[in-house]
C-alpha cells in the first residue's frame, strides 16, 4: 500500500507538469500571435509609442515605424525617435534605432526583454569645476542643458556603433573626443554590464574595455587594455592629477575591482618602452622598458604592493597603519633589476629637486639579488639583509655617479 504523503507528492508533481505545460503553450500562442499582429502594430505607431511611453515611464515618439517578423519576437525599425522627460529636462534624440522584443527574456536570465540598436550616435559627458561628471545627453556637444536617461528596473539591451563621445572639462578648461566603434549596455535588476571598443580621435592605438557594476556604482569590476598606444598622444588635455606623459609607446592591460564606492585592487600588466613621466613638481622619472605584472591590494589598515618582472624578478611590500604609531613595513625582494623601477622614485611627493633628477635621469641599474626588510613605528629598523649586484648610477648635477658596486 503506498502511504498517504507518496500519493501527495506525485499528485503535486503532477500539478506542477501541468502548470508548466500551460504556460510553455500559453507563451508559445502569445509568441504566436505577436507574430501574427506584427503588421498590425507597425500600422499603430501611436499604439506602439503609447506601449513604449508605459514600458520606459517616459513619453516617446518617433516620425516612422516599421516592423519585421523574427522568430524570437518582432523587430521594429524607428526614425528620429523621441524620449522625453519627466521633470522638463532635455529629451533624447535618437536619428535611427531598432527595437527588438525578445520574449526569451521573460525565461532566460542571458536575454532581455527589450533590446536597443542605434548607431551614429553622439554623446556628451562633461566635469564641471567642482569635479563631478555628468552625461549631459545624445548630440548636445558643448552643451549646458542635461539629460537624464532611465529605464527604471526594465531588462534592457543596448547595443550602439560608431558612437562619438565629447568631453568637455571645465575644471581644465580642455575639450576632447573619444570614439567608440561599438559599445554595448546590458542592465538586468540592480547590475548594469557594458563593453566597448574604443579610441581617440587623431591618436594611433585602441582601448578595450568590459564592466559589471551595482546601477548605483558602489561596488564593480572593470577590465581595460589598450595596443599600440601613444601614451602622449592618448594621454594629452586630459586631467592625471598633475602627472603628464611625455612620452612611451605599447599595450597594457589592467583589472579593477572596488567596493564602497572606492578601489580595493588593480592588477596591470605592462609592455612600455620609452616611457618618461613627469609629476606636478616638475620631477622627471624615465624608463627605457617596463615589462611585467603590477597588483597594488587595498585593505582597511594599509596597502600591499607587489611587482613581478618578465624577466623573473619580484619584489612584494607590505604597508600598515601608515601615518600611525602602530605603522609598520614589510618588504621582500629577489633578482630584482633596479632599471624599470628606481627611476620611479623620482616622482615621490616633496622629494629635494637634485635627488629627483638624479634618480629619475642617472639611469640607476643593477640586481637586488635577495633583499628583506621589516621596519615598524615603535622599534624602528628590525632587520635588513639585502644582497646585490652592479649597482650604477650617472652624475647628474653635484651628486656623482657610481658604477660596478657589490655586496
Amino acid at each position: 500500500m503506498i502511504p498517504l504523503w507518496q500519493k501527495r507528492l506525485h499528485q503535486g508533481a503532477r500539478l506542477l507538469g501541468w502548470v508548466a505545460g500551460v504556460a510553455l503553450i500559453s507563451l508559445a500562442v502569445l509568441m504566436a500571435l505577436a507574430q501574427l499582429l506584427l503588421p498590425t502594430l507597425a500600422s499603430h505607431p501611436e499604439w506602439v509609442a503609447s506601449q513604449l511611453s508605459a514600458k520606459l515611464q517616459r513619453p516617446v515618439t518617433f516620425q516612422s515605424l516599421k516592423g519585421y517578423a523574427q522568430p524570437a519576437g518582432p523587430l521594429f525599425v524607428m526614425r528620429d525617435v523621441t524620449i522625453g522627460s519627466n521633470d522638463g529636462g532635455v529629451p533624447l534624440h535618437i536619428p535611427e534605432t531598432e527595437l527588438k522584443l525578445d520574449f526569451g527574456g521573460w525565461l532566460l536570465p542571458g536575454r532581455h526583454l527589450l533590446n536597443m540598436r542605434a548607431r551614429g550616435l553622439q554623446l556628451d559627458m562633461s566635469r564641471d569645476v567642482d569635479g563631478a561628471w555628468h552625461l549631459n545627453g545624445i548630440g548636445l556637444a558643448g552643451g549646458e542643458a542635461r539629460q537624464k536617461p532611465a529605464f527604471g528596473q526594465l531588462s534592457v539591451g543596448l547595443w550602439l556603433r560608431d558612437v562619438r563621445l565629447d568631453i568637455t572639462d571645465n575644471r581644465m578648461g580642455k575639450h576632447y573626443t573619444l570614439l567608440a566603434d561599438q559599445l554595448r549596455l546590458s542592465r538586468q535588476g540592480r547590475r548594469i554590464r557594458v563593453g566597448a571598443l574604443l579610441r581617440r580621435e587623431g591618436v594611433p592605438g585602441q582601448l578595450r574595455g568590459a564592466g559589471n557594476f551595482s546601477d548605483d556604482g558602489a561596488d564593480g569590476k572593470l577590465w581595460i587594455s589598450g595596443t599600440g598606444i601613444d601614451f602622449r598622444a592618448i594621454s594629452s588635455d586630459i586631467d592625471m592629477g598633475g602627472y603628464t606623459a611625455e612620452s612611451g609607446s605599447g599595450s597594457f592591460e589592467s583589472w579593477l575591482d572596488w567596493r564602497d564606492a572606492r578601489i580595493v585592487r588593480s592588477l596591470t600588466r605592462l609592455h612600455v618602452a620609452q616611457l618618461s613621466i613627469t609629476n606636478p613638481d616638475g620631477a622627471r622619472a624615465a624608463v627605457a622598458a617596463l615589462d611585467g605584472l603590477a597588483e597594488l591590494a587595498v585593505r582597511d589598515d594599509g596597502y600591499t604592493l607587489r611587482w613581478a618582472s618578465d624577466d623573473g624578478g619580484a619584489v612584494a611590500a607590505s604597508l600598515r597603519g601608515l601615518g600611525t604609531d602602530q605603522a609598520q613595513a614589510e618588504v621582500k625582494a629577489r633578482h630584482l633589476q633596479l632599471a624599470p623601477l628606481a627611476p620611479w622614485l623620482a616622482l615621490k611627493p616633496q622629494l629635494s629637486p637634485a635627488l629627483a633628477q638624479w634618480v629619475g635621469s642617472g639611469k640607476p641599474r643593477g640586481e637586488i639579488s635577495q633583499a628583506q626588510l621589516r621596519w615598524n613605528h615603535a622599534e624602528g629598523l628590525q632587520m635588513l639583509q639585502v644582497s646585490f649586484d652592479g649597482l650604477a648610477i650617472d652624475p647628474v648635477g653635484k651628486l656623482p655617479g657610481v658604477d660596478g658596486l657589490h655586496g
